[in-house]
């Protein structure tokens, strides 16, 4: 019998004992809440500017200073009651000088806030990051507490835990009002950081564990409404007391009662069933069955410890249980992600409740508010509709709602707008803050479950840190709403196009992973709608971090179209035809170039040119039903049904026919050459063979990508016009496709490699010896037509051999990697050609990109070898046993692939 079998049948799941119990155990949490943003008020942003030398100490009249005496900042601030008069500088006099240089301080404005730890310690200017640290010691000390008070909490016994940061509250709550220092009001707000969890999430715990199966939402349901009703209590508090001391006064003398929690709230009964203390735990038990009205039966524990001599750990378990097993393994990672995450946007909310508009007391006081229905909400609906819809949910309302706010224009919306912005963000991540609490327990067994909890706790502060610092610090300092990406600024240029590289490179290895794994079409369809979404934010972002955001999405996007496409094209056709595929994408890639170029010809407005764009994306949503998956894939997850319909199709279409069961001559074959084991990226350099082709195709994907981009990005690099010579720099690419695809199977695939790559650094080289100056300007168009065509066709061969070079089970892999890496080369040329260029000096550019265009040739020419003619090879064993010999074994001589699939090839089926 287990335990929730007695809390079921003899204690009640949810009486007058747990009810009771809930409210006490909550009762703390107000305390709590409040501790933890309590510095939203006590750090409070305050109007100061420079004292004056003819201002006394005493003199704190924010608005009377001469007229034009100080720079005027000219925001409006409209909490303040004379929001149309711009407020001073808040650093510096007229002549530029600074306060700190006077050393006559600041005059801050008291009409709002009497008396600020802002004011107090002056943190303003140079020292306004100071904020962000106080606020962030708090976060440290959760964090601290978590990873303690988690791990007494299996240890000592919840109650002791309990109690032990009750004290630690109450002394840092006392210690806060009175600190002389701010480095001591820092210590005390990492005492009260730390008590936090030992307090709520202890709570939580105890609650969740001492009512039935059906009543555990409750728990933290209610933990959560007491913390929201602190947030209120906080906020009609500091609307009434405006002094940050006597605030902290306030709070700590109602938080003294709960000394007496020793006497009154027991230890958790499952917690001690756990340690075989089974008659505290009868005693525990007894009490609530009587409180409930129930009967518990003599010596129950006799059937739970019969239950737990079989499941009973032979160890004590520790913090490494939580990634020893696959399973727990993979549930950690997850709530580990999770947990920052909804603690950054919440804290983030809750700190600075202007963020989204409003004022300051009452946003903040109907933002407490707003958390109770949602709690209420969610503990209806949880059990109907499950703990991950709200979660997904919760997030996704409450990013809609941050980003529809830089939409609007906060001096001229109505503030009823973004109030219920606020608000509705609010409640949307509070409902997933709470159902997070809820399911995190239920994840884990009892054996780790308070320390898998704390643990998460404990990540979640990183989410709070980072909050702090970006609401507390990084607003104030570059809210840039004006881009102006020139002077000290102009390296976001680099930064921005790198940001799509960026996104290549996660898109790259993910995509790379789940195509092998999940499918080819999946993959590719999921990349088309993430584009869709990337292309259209970029039309419409306001801020330039979203605008990376952005293009960080679209070039997630970019591997899964692009790489997918190619891998697909090759699979679904014979031998002598991949060459098609990589030319064909290309060239459709050059188009693109060349439509880019016309486009932004004609429409010179970048929000107008990505929203063109956006428009006919939208028609290959209909490519799921379109786009059939690679029947070659099916075939190595032997769904031979599914890739019988698609090869069927494929022979109606090109009128050919298709044998009855054909698949079981691909089976009788893969029976001797199947993988035992799945496929993991190790496997690129676990044997020698592939691990040199890898080490090659690494070093040649990024220098490839590096000198194609860097001539792309910045089409006048050789000289020109920008969009004339762009658009002919894409219509260059089209011609060398075709003539790569003409000669590509009759010469083979290093000797394209190795010589456009030469030509490349050629045509560079070239260029620094001529004066762009006096020089016809036809001779510099035509270097970097030629040099740009001859990366092109190395760029599509490699693209050809590259997934020949490699066996079946892992082809997707490795090709989703060299694109990954080759967006280092994107990266650097990023930087080089959008920042260096224009700081130094072109020469730090073109021997660089030449040297290393010389050595990718000679790598390719000496280490990789020629897949022209040659089957796709399907294992790893196969392809260590056989590519010594692949240089002297034509298609039609092939000895790999055996009689019965060589006729199947030949009877069409390839096709």
């Amino acid at each position: 019998m287990k335990f929730d079998d007695v809390i079921v049948n003899h204690i009640g799941e949810f009486g007058l004992y747990q009810k009771t119990q809930l409210i006490l155990l909550c009762l703390p949490s107000l305390i709590t809440s409040i501790n933890a943003l309590s510095w939203t008020f006590a750090g409070a942003d305050v109007l100061h500017r420079c004292r004056l030398d003819t201002e006394t100490s005493d003199t704190h009249n924010y608005w009377n200073a001469p007229e034009g005496f100080f720079n005027s900042s000219c925001k409006n601030i409209k909490s303040h009651p004379e929001w149309k008069s711009c407020p001073f500088d808040e650093c510096n006099f007229q002549n530029g000088t600074t306060c700190a240089e006077t050393g006559n301080g600041f005059v801050f404005d008291r009409s709002i806030v009497s008396y600020s730890a802002v004011e107090r310690w002056e943190f303003v200017c140079d020292w306004s990051v100071l904020k962000a640290v106080i606020q962030s010691a708090y976060y440290i000390g959760q964090m601290a507490g978590s990873l303690i008070f988690g791990f007494l909490g299996d240890r000592i016994g919840r109650r002791s835990v309990f109690f032990i940061a009750i004290v630690l509250q109450i002394i840092g709550t006392a210690g806060l009002a009175v600190s002389p220092h701010w480095l001591l009001y820092g210590l005390f707000r990492i005492c009260v950081g730390f008590a936090h969890p030992g307090i709520f999430v202890i709570a939580v715990i105890i609650s969740m564990e001492m009512v039935g199966p059906s009543k555990r939402k409750m728990a933290a349901a209610f933990t959560g409404i007491f913390f929201a009703l602190g947030q209120v209590l906080l906020g009609g508090l500091a609307y009434f007391v405006r002094d940050y001391q006597l605030l902290h006064a306030y709070v700590t003398i109602p938080a003294i009662f709960f000394l007496s929690y020793w006497w009154i709230v027991p230890e958790s009964a499952r917690w001690l069933i756990s340690q075989e203390r089974y008659e505290e735990a009868d005693k525990v038990l007894r009490t609530a069955a009587r409180i409930n009205g129930r009967q518990l039966p003599e010596r129950w524990w006799q059937d739970i410890d019969d239950y737990s001599k079989e499941s009973k750990p032979a160890r004590k378990h520790n913090y490494l249980d939580l990634v020893r097993t696959p399973r727990i393994r993979t549930i950690s990672l997850a709530t580990f992600f999770c947990w920052p995450v909804v603690s950054m946007v919440y804290y983030g909310m809750s700190m600075k409740t202007d963020f989204l508009g409003g004022d300051m007391y009452t946003t903040f006081i109907f933002g407490g508010l707003v958390e109770i229905p949602a709690l209420i909400l969610m503990f209806s609906i949880v059990d109907r509709v499950g703990r991950k819809p709200i979660i997904c949910c919760g997030y996704s309302i409450a990013a809609i709602c941050m980003i529809s706010n830089l939409w609007l224009n906060v001096e001229t919306a109505h503030v009823s707008i973004t109030i219920a912005q606020f608000l509705i963000g609010k409640a949307a991540i509070t409902s997933t803050y709470a159902t997070l609490y809820t399911i995190t327990p239920e994840l884990f067994p009892t054996v780790i479950r308070n320390m898998a909890t704390g643990v998460c706790s404990l990540i979640a502060r990183i989410g709070a840190i980072t909050a702090s610092f970006m609401m507390m610090w990084l607003v104030q300092k570059f809210d840039k709403t004006i881009w102006e990406f020139v002077c000290d600024w102009s390296v976001l240029k680099a930064v921005i196009q790198s940001a799509y590289y960026i996104g290549q490179m996660a898109g790259s290895l993910i995509f790379g992973f789940l195509g092998d794994r999940i499918g080819r079409r999946s993959v590719f369809f999921i990349a088309i709608v993430l584009q869709i979404i990337g292309t259209a934010g970029l039309a419409v972002s306001p801020h330039w971090l979203l605008y990376g955001l952005f293009r960080i999405c679209v070039g997630f996007a970019h591997p899964g179209i692009f790489v997918i496409a190619v891998i697909i094209s090759m699979e679904m056709v014979g031998p002598s035809k991949r060459k098609m595929a990589a030319a064909f994408t290309g060239i459709f890639f050059a188009l693109g170039q060349v439509l880019l170029g016309g486009l932004a010809y004609f429409v010179r407005d970048y929000q107008l040119l990505h929203a063109y764009v956006t428009i006919p994306a939208i028609f290959f949503l209909s490519y799921w039903w379109i786009v059939p998956e690679s029947a070659r894939w099916l075939i190595s997850q032997e769904r031979y049904e599914e890739a019988d319909k698609v090869l069927r199709t494929a022979a109606r279409i090109n009128g050919r026919q298709l044998p009855e069961r054909w698949w079981q001559d691909i089976d009788d074959y893969s029976k001797e050459s199947k993988p035992a084991r799945k496929h993991n990226y190790l496997d690129l350099v676990r044997t020698p063979r592939i691990r040199t082709i890898s080490l090659a195709t690494f070093f040649c994907w990024p220098v490839v990508s590096m000198v194609y981009y860097g001539m792309s990005m910045k089409t006048d690099f050789l000289g020109g016009d920008m969009y004339t010579t762009f658009i002919f720099g894409g219509l260059v690419e089209i011609p060398a496709l075709i003539l790569m695809f003409s000669i590509v199977d009759r010469i083979g695939r290093k000797p394209i490699i190795c010589c456009g790559y030469s030509i490349a650094a050629i045509c560079m080289i070239s260029n620094l010896w001529l004066n762009v100056e006096t020089a016809h300007v036809s001779i510099t168009i035509a270097q970097f037509l030629i040099g740009k065509a001859a990366i092109t066709s190395t760029y599509a061969t490699l693209y050809t051999i590259t997934p020949e070079l490699f066996p079946t089970v892992i082809r997707n892999m490795a090709t989703g990697v060299c694109s990954l890496i080759a967006r280092i080369g994107a990266i650097t040329a990023s930087f080089m050609m959008m920042w260096l260029v224009q700081k130094f000096d072109k020469t730090i550019v073109v021997y660089p990109f030449a040297t290393l265009a010389f050595a990718a040739a000679f790598v390719v020419f000496f280490f990789l070898h020629e897949t022209s003619g040659l089957q796709f090879l399907e294992t790893i064993e196969e392809a260590e046993r056989t590519t010594h010999l692949v240089e002297m074994q034509p298609l039609a001589q092939n000895n790999i692939i055996d009689d019965e699939k060589k006729n199947t090839c030949e009877d069409g089926n390839d096709s």
